[in-house]
């Protein structure tokens, strides 16, 4: 496991009382959460500041992966328990949406290097089985542009979904990508709530939904042709896919210096 050269100190805040020392208040249990998730944030990113020094090409070893829900009026990142949107945007208007969509559509899409991969339909209930399924089948195919070579050191990443955890899903992942891959439970754990350290949060999604969203969507045939034309238009721009890629030194080296905090960059 990861661990930190820097430990966050939990804080505790002091009161006088009526006759005269101070009290602590001890942080509540939300806050002590979001303390743990701030050092599992600073844990990855001197993980990988270390790598790109041992390793300048490093950036360049990694397919970022993620999925979302293309519904019919806006991209939706459900996660465990949670709903994510862009920290510009309403969650209660997003949820609305939500529970008015007529169609959606499961995307999964990669980022290598300078590579757009994908997209790929996932099933609308993505379970372990479907998703082992998905990577014994179908991410060989999605990666058959990529040199074999580049491959054998390839590592991916995915964030923290519950079907990413799943027992034959890690089996598979130790196999394919020995000590290689970055995950919920990989030794090189990914941390929660890190949308601004993966180029598919920071970029790819807000980029395909000016695409997508252009003009009213009326089917889900239509708006699954929509993803694929604007996944194509995006592979075209590899210098800017590059530039996100790389970005992700500079955004982990932020994260350290303002303690493992959310980063808007």
């Amino acid at each position: 496991m990861l661990r930190s050269k820097k430990s966050l100190i939990v804080p505790t805040i002091r009161l006088p009382t009526n006759n005269g020392p101070t009290s602590r208040i001890w942080p509540t249990s939300y806050q002590l959460q979001k303390f743990r998730n701030q050092e599992r944030r600073i844990q990855f990113c001197e993980w990988y500041v270390q790598q790109v020094k041992k390793d300048d090409l490093f950036p360049s070893r990694i397919l970022w992966t993620d999925k979302a829900i293309f519904t019919r009026y806006d991209v939706v990142k459900v996660q465990s328990n949670y709903v994510w949107v862009s920290p510009y945007e309403d969650p209660r208007a997003v949820l609305e949406k939500c529970s008015q969509r007529d169609f959606s559509c499961n995307v999964w899409m990669g980022i290598y290097n300078d590579m757009l991969i994908g997209p790929y339909f996932l099933p609308e209930h993505l379970t372990a089985r479907s998703f082992l399924n998905f990577l014994s089948n179908d991410l060989t195919i999605a990666l058959e542009d990529v040199p074999l070579l580049s491959r054998q050191h390839m590592w991916i990443q995915l964030n923290g979904f519950s079907a990413y955890s799943g027992k034959q899903v890690q089996q598979w992942l130790n196999e394919h990508y020995p000590k290689r891959w970055i995950g919920r439970e990989s030794p090189i754990s990914w941390p929660p709530k890190s949308q601004d350290l993966t180029p598919l949060d920071f970029y790819l999604w807000s980029t395909m939904k000016k695409k997508v969203y252009r003009t009213k969507v009326k089917s889900r045939d239509e708006l699954m042709q929509r993803i694929i034309n604007a996944a194509e238009e995006i592979k075209q721009n590899r210098q800017e896919i590059l530039e996100m890629t790389n970005s992700i030194l500079k955004r982990c080296t932020a994260c350290i210096d303002v303690g493992g905090r959310y980063n808007q960059m």
